[in-house]
Protein backbone atom coordinates (compact mmCIF):
# COMPACT_ATOMS: atom_id res chain seq x y z
CA UNK A 1 0.00 0.00 0.00
CA UNK A 2 1.42 3.35 -1.00
CA UNK A 3 1.38 6.35 1.26
CA UNK A 4 -2.22 7.54 1.83
CA UNK A 5 -3.28 5.73 -1.33
CA UNK A 6 -5.26 2.61 -2.12
CA UNK A 7 -4.21 1.37 -5.55
CA UNK A 8 -6.62 -0.65 -7.71
CA UNK A 9 -6.25 -2.19 -11.17
CA UNK A 10 -9.73 -2.56 -12.70
CA UNK A 11 -10.14 -4.95 -15.67
CA UNK A 12 -13.48 -4.09 -17.31
CA UNK A 13 -14.41 -3.80 -21.00
CA UNK A 14 -17.33 -1.47 -20.19
CA UNK A 15 -15.91 0.88 -17.53
CA UNK A 16 -18.89 3.25 -17.61
CA UNK A 17 -20.97 0.50 -16.01
CA UNK A 18 -18.57 0.44 -13.05
CA UNK A 19 -18.11 4.19 -12.52
CA UNK A 20 -20.83 4.30 -9.88
CA UNK A 21 -19.07 1.57 -7.90
CA UNK A 22 -15.80 3.45 -8.25
CA UNK A 23 -17.22 6.66 -6.74
CA UNK A 24 -18.84 4.85 -3.81
CA UNK A 25 -15.61 3.00 -3.15
CA UNK A 26 -13.68 6.28 -3.36
CA UNK A 27 -15.95 7.81 -0.72
CA UNK A 28 -15.62 4.85 1.65
CA UNK A 29 -11.83 4.88 1.35
CA UNK A 30 -11.73 8.65 1.85
CA UNK A 31 -13.40 8.13 5.22
CA UNK A 32 -10.46 5.85 6.05
CA UNK A 33 -8.06 8.63 5.08
CA UNK A 34 -7.04 7.02 1.78
CA UNK A 35 -7.10 8.23 -1.81
CA UNK A 36 -8.37 5.74 -4.36
CA UNK A 37 -6.15 5.43 -7.45
CA UNK A 38 -7.64 3.35 -10.25
CA UNK A 39 -5.78 1.99 -13.26
CA UNK A 40 -8.44 1.08 -15.79
CA UNK A 41 -7.68 -1.80 -18.20
CA UNK A 42 -10.40 -1.66 -20.84
CA UNK A 43 -9.03 -3.25 -24.04
CA UNK A 44 -6.69 -5.96 -25.26
CA UNK A 45 -3.62 -3.75 -25.71
CA UNK A 46 -3.97 -2.26 -22.21
CA UNK A 47 -4.43 -5.75 -20.77
CA UNK A 48 -1.33 -7.03 -22.55
CA UNK A 49 0.76 -4.13 -21.25
CA UNK A 50 -0.66 -4.52 -17.74
CA UNK A 51 0.24 -8.22 -17.60
CA UNK A 52 3.73 -7.54 -18.96
CA UNK A 53 4.38 -5.00 -16.20
CA UNK A 54 2.81 -7.03 -13.40
CA UNK A 55 5.09 -8.77 -10.91
CA UNK A 56 5.34 -9.45 -7.19
CA UNK A 57 6.76 -5.96 -6.64
CA UNK A 58 3.73 -4.24 -8.22
CA UNK A 59 2.29 -1.62 -5.86
CA UNK A 60 -1.33 -2.77 -6.13
CA UNK A 61 -3.64 -3.29 -3.20
CA UNK A 62 -6.47 -4.86 -5.20
CA UNK A 63 -7.26 -6.14 -8.71
CA UNK A 64 -10.89 -6.16 -9.89
CA UNK A 65 -11.80 -8.39 -12.83
CA UNK A 66 -15.15 -8.60 -14.62
CA UNK A 67 -16.29 -12.09 -15.73
CA UNK A 68 -17.45 -11.11 -19.21
CA UNK A 69 -14.66 -9.23 -21.00
CA UNK A 70 -15.91 -9.52 -24.55
CA UNK A 71 -13.16 -9.06 -27.13
CA UNK A 72 -10.47 -8.20 -24.58
CA UNK A 73 -9.43 -11.87 -24.44
CA UNK A 74 -9.91 -14.77 -26.90
CA UNK A 75 -12.34 -16.69 -24.67
CA UNK A 76 -14.06 -13.53 -23.34
CA UNK A 77 -13.66 -14.78 -19.77
CA UNK A 78 -12.22 -12.83 -16.85
CA UNK A 79 -11.35 -16.16 -15.22
CA UNK A 80 -8.50 -16.69 -17.68
CA UNK A 81 -7.32 -13.13 -16.95
CA UNK A 82 -7.31 -13.87 -13.22
CA UNK A 83 -5.16 -16.93 -13.94
CA UNK A 84 -2.75 -14.83 -16.00
CA UNK A 85 -2.49 -12.36 -13.12
CA UNK A 86 -1.56 -15.14 -10.72
CA UNK A 87 0.92 -16.56 -13.24
CA UNK A 88 2.71 -13.21 -13.19
CA UNK A 89 3.48 -13.76 -9.48
CA UNK A 90 1.13 -11.04 -8.31
CA UNK A 91 -0.03 -11.64 -4.75
CA UNK A 92 -2.51 -8.78 -4.73
CA UNK A 93 -6.07 -9.57 -3.73
CA UNK A 94 -8.29 -10.31 -6.74
CA UNK A 95 -12.05 -9.77 -6.81
CA UNK A 96 -13.86 -11.55 -9.65
CA UNK A 97 -17.32 -10.08 -10.20
CA UNK A 98 -20.40 -10.48 -12.37
CA UNK A 99 -24.18 -10.40 -12.27
CA UNK A 100 -24.01 -14.21 -12.13
CA UNK A 101 -24.31 -15.95 -8.73
CA UNK A 102 -21.03 -16.24 -6.81
CA UNK A 103 -21.35 -20.03 -7.04
CA UNK A 104 -21.03 -19.85 -10.83
CA UNK A 105 -18.04 -17.54 -10.53
CA UNK A 106 -16.30 -19.89 -8.10
CA UNK A 107 -16.81 -22.76 -10.55
CA UNK A 108 -15.10 -20.71 -13.27
CA UNK A 109 -12.21 -19.90 -10.95
CA UNK A 110 -11.94 -23.56 -9.88
CA UNK A 111 -11.61 -24.63 -13.53
CA UNK A 112 -8.59 -22.35 -13.83
CA UNK A 113 -7.02 -23.87 -10.68
CA UNK A 114 -6.24 -20.52 -9.04
CA UNK A 115 -6.36 -19.54 -5.38
CA UNK A 116 -6.97 -16.29 -3.55
CA UNK A 117 -9.77 -14.96 -5.74
CA UNK A 118 -12.89 -13.48 -4.18
CA UNK A 119 -16.14 -13.91 -6.10
CA UNK A 120 -18.69 -11.09 -5.85
CA UNK A 121 -22.13 -10.49 -7.32
CA UNK A 122 -22.32 -7.18 -9.19
CA UNK A 123 -25.66 -6.32 -7.53
CA UNK A 124 -23.97 -6.39 -4.11
CA UNK A 125 -20.57 -5.26 -5.31
CA UNK A 126 -19.75 -2.58 -2.73
CA UNK A 127 -21.03 -4.50 0.30
CA UNK A 128 -19.13 -7.67 -0.60
CA UNK A 129 -15.99 -6.06 -2.01
CA UNK A 130 -15.69 -3.87 1.07
CA UNK A 131 -15.29 -6.95 3.29
CA UNK A 132 -12.15 -7.86 1.36
CA UNK A 133 -10.83 -4.29 1.34
CA UNK A 134 -11.43 -3.69 5.05
CA UNK A 135 -9.72 -6.99 5.90
CA UNK A 136 -6.75 -5.83 3.83
CA UNK A 137 -6.66 -2.55 5.77
CA UNK A 138 -6.78 -4.38 9.09
CA UNK A 139 -3.73 -6.42 8.11
CA UNK A 140 -1.65 -3.25 8.23
CA UNK A 141 0.10 -3.93 11.54
CA UNK A 142 0.97 -1.21 14.00
CA UNK A 143 4.59 -1.02 12.91
CA UNK A 144 3.50 -0.55 9.28
CA UNK A 145 1.25 2.30 10.34
CA UNK A 146 4.04 3.77 12.44
CA UNK A 147 6.27 3.84 9.36
CA UNK A 148 3.51 5.23 7.14
CA UNK A 149 2.84 8.13 9.46
CA UNK A 150 6.49 9.01 9.98
CA UNK A 151 7.08 8.82 6.20
CA UNK A 152 4.09 11.11 5.57
CA UNK A 153 5.46 13.73 7.92
CA UNK A 154 8.87 13.55 6.24
CA UNK A 155 7.08 14.39 2.98
CA UNK A 156 5.34 17.29 4.72
CA UNK A 157 8.78 18.68 5.64
CA UNK A 158 9.56 19.01 1.95
CA UNK A 159 6.20 20.62 1.18
CA UNK A 160 6.58 23.18 3.98
CA UNK A 161 10.13 23.97 2.91
CA UNK A 162 8.95 24.47 -0.69
CA UNK A 163 6.17 26.83 0.45
CA UNK A 164 8.57 28.83 2.63
CA UNK A 165 11.11 29.12 -0.17
CA UNK A 166 8.42 30.28 -2.59
CA UNK A 167 7.49 33.12 -0.23
CA UNK A 168 11.17 33.87 0.40
CA UNK A 169 11.97 34.00 -3.30
CA UNK A 170 9.34 36.68 -3.85
CA UNK A 171 10.40 38.96 -0.99
CA UNK A 172 12.50 42.06 -1.53
CA UNK A 173 16.20 41.67 -0.75
CA UNK A 174 16.12 43.77 2.41
CA UNK A 175 13.24 41.66 3.72
CA UNK A 176 14.87 38.30 3.11
CA UNK A 177 16.80 38.25 6.36
CA UNK A 178 13.64 38.23 8.49
CA UNK A 179 12.69 34.53 7.98
CA UNK A 180 16.28 33.46 8.65
CA UNK A 181 16.40 35.63 11.76
CA UNK A 182 13.15 34.10 13.03
CA UNK A 183 14.49 30.63 12.33
CA UNK A 184 17.72 31.36 14.20
CA UNK A 185 15.87 32.80 17.19
CA UNK A 186 13.54 29.81 17.40
CA UNK A 187 16.44 27.41 17.01
CA UNK A 188 18.18 29.05 19.95
CA UNK A 189 15.06 28.79 22.10
CA UNK A 190 14.63 25.06 21.46
CA UNK A 191 18.24 23.98 21.22
CA UNK A 192 20.36 25.88 23.73
CA UNK A 193 22.88 23.05 23.82
CA UNK A 194 23.65 23.72 20.15
CA UNK A 195 23.92 27.49 20.62
CA UNK A 196 27.49 27.75 19.42
CA UNK A 197 26.75 26.05 16.10
CA UNK A 198 23.54 27.98 15.52
CA UNK A 199 25.16 31.35 16.12
CA UNK A 200 27.50 30.61 13.23
CA UNK A 201 24.58 30.67 10.80
CA UNK A 202 24.64 33.78 8.66
CA UNK A 203 21.15 35.32 8.35
CA UNK A 204 22.25 36.94 5.09
CA UNK A 205 22.97 33.59 3.45
CA UNK A 206 20.39 31.81 1.30
CA UNK A 207 17.50 30.51 3.38
CA UNK A 208 17.42 27.22 1.47
CA UNK A 209 20.80 26.23 2.84
CA UNK A 210 19.83 27.29 6.36
CA UNK A 211 16.70 25.14 6.23
CA UNK A 212 18.57 22.01 5.15
CA UNK A 213 18.78 20.85 8.75
CA UNK A 214 15.46 22.30 9.90
CA UNK A 215 13.11 19.97 11.72
CA UNK A 216 9.38 19.61 11.17
CA UNK A 217 8.40 21.95 14.00
CA UNK A 218 10.87 24.61 12.88
CA UNK A 219 9.52 24.53 9.32
CA UNK A 220 5.94 24.62 10.59
CA UNK A 221 6.65 27.49 12.99
CA UNK A 222 8.35 29.57 10.28
CA UNK A 223 5.62 28.93 7.73
CA UNK A 224 2.96 29.80 10.31
CA UNK A 225 4.80 33.01 11.16
CA UNK A 226 5.03 34.11 7.51
CA UNK A 227 1.38 33.25 6.99
CA UNK A 228 0.34 35.21 10.10
CA UNK A 229 2.51 38.15 9.13
CA UNK A 230 0.57 38.49 5.88
CA UNK A 231 -2.78 38.55 7.70
CA UNK A 232 -6.07 37.38 6.23
CA UNK A 233 -5.97 37.29 2.42
CA UNK A 234 -9.50 36.09 1.62
CA UNK A 235 -12.23 33.92 3.09
CA UNK A 236 -10.80 30.54 1.97
CA UNK A 237 -7.43 31.60 3.42
CA UNK A 238 -9.09 31.75 6.83
CA UNK A 239 -9.78 27.99 6.65
CA UNK A 240 -6.25 27.30 5.36
CA UNK A 241 -4.85 29.20 8.35
CA UNK A 242 -7.12 27.34 10.74
CA UNK A 243 -5.97 23.95 9.45
CA UNK A 244 -2.32 25.04 9.54
CA UNK A 245 -2.84 25.99 13.19
CA UNK A 246 -3.75 22.36 13.98
CA UNK A 247 -0.60 20.96 12.37
CA UNK A 248 1.33 20.54 15.62
CA UNK A 249 -1.52 18.76 17.39
CA UNK A 250 -2.62 16.56 14.49
CA UNK A 251 0.70 15.82 12.80
CA UNK A 252 3.80 16.58 14.88
CA UNK A 253 2.65 15.15 18.22
CA UNK A 254 1.35 11.87 16.70
CA UNK A 255 4.55 11.60 14.60
CA UNK A 256 6.69 11.95 17.71
CA UNK A 257 4.50 9.52 19.61
CA UNK A 258 4.62 6.89 16.87
CA UNK A 259 8.39 7.21 16.53
CA UNK A 260 8.86 6.38 20.22
CA UNK A 261 5.66 4.63 21.37
CA UNK A 262 5.73 1.19 22.93
CA UNK A 263 3.30 -1.57 22.05
CA UNK A 264 0.75 -2.45 24.73
CA UNK A 265 -1.63 -5.42 24.73
CA UNK A 266 -5.09 -5.32 26.28
CA UNK A 267 -7.74 -7.99 25.69
CA UNK A 268 -5.53 -9.45 22.99
CA UNK A 269 -5.46 -6.18 21.05
CA UNK A 270 -2.19 -4.42 20.21
CA UNK A 271 -2.08 -0.67 20.81
CA UNK A 272 0.74 1.85 20.61
CA UNK A 273 0.93 4.02 23.75
CA UNK A 274 2.94 7.13 24.63
CA UNK A 275 2.34 10.08 26.93
CA UNK A 276 -1.16 8.92 27.83
CA UNK A 277 -2.14 8.81 24.15
CA UNK A 278 -2.98 5.52 22.45
CA UNK A 279 -3.09 4.51 18.80
CA UNK A 280 -5.08 1.61 17.41
CA UNK A 281 -6.98 0.76 14.19
CA UNK A 282 -9.78 3.36 14.52
CA UNK A 283 -7.28 6.01 15.63
CA UNK A 284 -5.14 5.30 12.56
CA UNK A 285 -8.15 5.87 10.32
CA UNK A 286 -8.52 9.27 11.97
CA UNK A 287 -4.81 10.00 11.58
CA UNK A 288 -4.86 9.10 7.89
CA UNK A 289 -7.78 11.47 7.38
CA UNK A 290 -5.83 14.21 9.17
CA UNK A 291 -2.75 13.57 7.04
CA UNK A 292 -4.83 13.80 3.89
CA UNK A 293 -6.31 17.12 5.00
CA UNK A 294 -2.92 18.61 5.88
CA UNK A 295 -1.40 17.30 2.64
CA UNK A 296 -4.06 19.16 0.64
CA UNK A 297 -3.81 22.25 2.86
CA UNK A 298 -0.05 22.57 2.38
CA UNK A 299 -0.52 22.21 -1.38
CA UNK A 300 -3.05 25.07 -1.36
CA UNK A 301 -0.83 27.23 0.84
CA UNK A 302 2.15 26.74 -1.48
CA UNK A 303 0.41 26.87 -4.85
CA UNK A 304 -2.26 29.50 -4.19
CA UNK A 305 -1.18 31.71 -1.32
CA UNK A 306 2.64 31.85 -1.22
CA UNK A 307 2.79 34.64 -3.80
CA UNK A 308 0.03 36.57 -2.05
CA UNK A 309 1.73 36.17 1.33
CA UNK A 310 4.91 37.66 -0.12
CA UNK A 311 2.94 40.51 -1.72
CA UNK A 312 1.20 41.33 1.57
CA UNK A 313 4.50 41.37 3.44
CA UNK A 314 5.94 43.73 0.82
CA UNK A 315 2.90 46.04 1.10
CA UNK A 316 3.17 46.16 4.89
CA UNK A 317 6.83 47.12 4.62
CA UNK A 318 6.09 49.87 2.07
CA UNK A 319 3.37 51.30 4.31
CA UNK A 320 5.72 51.21 7.28
CA UNK A 321 8.38 53.16 5.34
CA UNK A 322 5.86 55.76 4.13
CA UNK A 323 4.59 56.34 7.65
CA UNK A 324 8.04 56.76 9.15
Amino acid sequence: MNLLEYSVAWVEDQPNQARGHEEILRGKLARQGLNLRVQWITNNSELKYFLEQLNEESALDLILVDWKLGQMVPDGSGASVAKSIRNQNSFSNIIFYSSAPPHDLRNEIAKQLIDGVWCVNRDFFIQEAWHTISANLRRLDLNSMRGLFVAAVAEFDQKMKAAIMKVYGLLEEDKKTQPATSYITRKLEFAQKNMTDIQKIDANSNLGGILEKAGTFELFALLRELNAQAGLIDSPHREVTKILGKFEEEVIIPRNDLAHAKTSFASGKATLVRGGRSYDGPRFSELRANLLQHHENLEILSEKYAAEIAAKIKTQKSQSISQS
